[in-house]
């Protein structure tokens, strides 16, 4: 399997891709990618892993291998999902991402707003 993260530094520093990259396979690790050099980047990838390069039609026409887009955040936004769709590429983000962290805020803005 042959994987690409375009965008590493976009999650910051803290971040510990190494459980990515030790997995079976092949893997680049960009941190950033231009809009020019995408298309290039992911043209023999399986995987592609974004958090906010764009993937447009243009640049997934090129890549035939291509299987899967991991967005890593909520959205997907950043992916043509008719053209992935199209050439029978999954796209999947980070479900549930802060859920547990959204609900305890909205309950202390409700104490803070109770209080106030």
């Amino acid at each position: 399997m042959r994987g690409v993260i375009l965008d590493a530094a976009s999650l910051g520093e803290d971040v510990d891709l190494a459980p990515v990259l030790s997995l079976a396979g092949d893997w680049a690790c960009h941190a950033s990618t231009p809009a020019t050099d995408v298309a290039a980047r992911i043209r023999d990838a399986e995987v592609v892993l974004s958090n906010k390069v764009p993937l447009t039609a243009a640049s997934l026409a090129v890549a035939p291998r291509l299987r899967l887009v991991v967005v890593m955040a909520t959205g997907t936004n950043n992916v043509d999902l008719a053209a992935a769709t199209q050439q029978g590429i999954a796209v999947c983000n980070a479900r549930a991402y802060a859920t547990a962290s959204v609900a305890q805020h909205t309950i202390m803005l409700l104490l803070a707003l109770a209080r106030s």
